[in-house]
């Protein structure tokens, strides 16, 4: 109690009996859920939906990583075969540089009869015939005139 409440002196009265009846004005009554029954079936159909959702999410991950693993699997597969091949490759051109060696065409011409000359002519090329002989007189002429004109034998001077 308060001190104010103390001092003033205490009143007591007694309720007013009601004489007259009350009018019947309220409206028939119905039965209303309570407002946090309404909230809580609002949370759980979003409850739902995102549990739902997320459900749905981590399958659609799952099934992607899934994916990603076989395509890793099948590009180790082919690095694989891909590392084979450039060793069958190599030892192809091994292959071909044995058989290409002077030592190599020897032998095998050897297997096959052929035997080296017991001396051997070189030949050297030699411009004799008439079409020739006519160029060559035509270049002798050009060349000195080039070389007076300071250009390489051979080309025509202008």
């Amino acid at each position: 109690m308060s001190p104010l409440t103390a001092l003033a002196p205490a009143r007591r009265t007694a309720p007013r009996p009601r004489t007259e009846p009350r009018p019947e004005t309220r409206p028939p009554l119905r039965l209303v859920e309570p407002p946090e029954r309404r909230s809580r079936l609002r949370f759980g159909v979003v409850g739902t939906v995102l549990a739902l959702t997320m459900a749905i999410g981590i399958f659609a991950l799952a099934a992607a990583h899934t994916l990603v693993v076989q395509a890793q699997f099948e590009l180790d597969r082919v690095d694989q075969r891909v590392a084979e091949r450039q060793g069958d490759l190599e030892a192809l051109r091994l292959e071909v540089a044995r058989l290409e060696s002077p030592a190599a065409i020897t032998a095998a011409a050897g297997e096959l009869g052929l035997v080296t000359p017991p001396d051997r002519v070189h030949l050297e090329p030699v411009l004799s015939s008439p079409v020739a002989a006519d160029t060559d007189a035509a270049n002798a002429s050009s060349d000195e005139h080039a070389a007076s004109a300071g250009s390489r034998p051979g080309s025509t001077a202008r």
